[in-house]
């Protein structure tokens, strides 16, 4: 082998070692980590030292994930200890990186719980973006409001293929304007048959807006706040009852 290619084996092994230490440290963020998942190694029984030891902060990957030991232990004396199978001893790491998410792992507490900004890829095949400030532990179906949808899964940023691109909007010809309040189809005032039932929303994107509509328990309720994820009895602060169904005044 020449010296060309002993030297950028060498570099690569030291770049390789690095990053490792650094994961193994906490200097990495989960992001960085799986952005980088390739330079770590793989999980074994044996562990690094090949005594069965693993301690706490040891990062590798296992079964398509990242993972870093939070409980140290040895698998000699608990052979039964695997990430993906063992919550308390490895924790996956999570990223922001919608490009990057990794398939959503149920979160036993906060140390393996989602950060604000953290992405995981639901069973819908979507992406989906932690939203609370806290830890989430929720899953996007346990708790929409927690979450809001990035992107269907390996379809980021995908562009409409020529000749499939959207029909631009027909413009609204002078004096046809739709006054708030009426109904699209007939022109003449909103009626309960109009306002569609309420859809709980998954994420910013589908919340609902201070004026927006809609009927619930029989009721037509209207929003007074925006980016409302919440239904009227989960949070009626950001309702108001405008009418019955049928027609008669709240």
């Amino acid at each position: 082998m020449s010296d060309k290619y002993s030297g950028l084996e060498a570099a690569l092994r030291s770049a390789r070692m690095t990053f490792v230490s650094e994961a193994n440290a906490g200097d990495r963020t989960g992001t960085e980590i799986i952005a980088c998942e390739d330079l770590l190694p793989a999980w074994t029984k044996a562990g690094p030292k090949g005594d069965g030891s693993h301690e706490v902060g040891e990062a590798c990957t296992h079964d398509g994930q990242s993972w870093r030991c939070c409980q140290a232990h040895n698998t000699n004396n608990n052979p039964d200890i695997e990430p993906g199978k063992s919550p308390a001893q490895w924790a996956p790491y999570h990223t922001t990186d919608p490009t990057k998410a990794k398939a959503f792992i149920q979160p036993t507490g906060a140390h393996d719980a989602y950060m604000k900004g953290e992405c995981c890829l639901w069973t819908d095949g979507k992406v989906y973006r932690s939203i609370m400030e806290t830890a989430n532990a929720y899953s996007p179906a346990a708790y929409p409001q927690g979450w809001e949808e990035v992107t269907a899964a390996g379809d980021p940023g995908t562009t409409p293929e020529p000749g499939t691109e959207p029909e631009p909007e027909t413009p609204t010809e002078p004096g046809t304007e739709q006054e708030p309040g009426q109904d699209p189809e007939t022109g003449g005032e909103e009626t309960g048959e109009t306002v569609p039932a309420f859809v709980q929303p998954t994420g910013a994107h589908d919340a609902y807006q201070t004026g927006d509509r809609v009927t619930y328990n029989g009721q037509i309720y209207e929003s007074t706040i925006d980016n409302n994820v919440w239904s009227p009895d989960t949070y009626p602060q950001g309702w108001e009852v405008v009418e019955v169904e049928d027609g008669g005044a709240a």
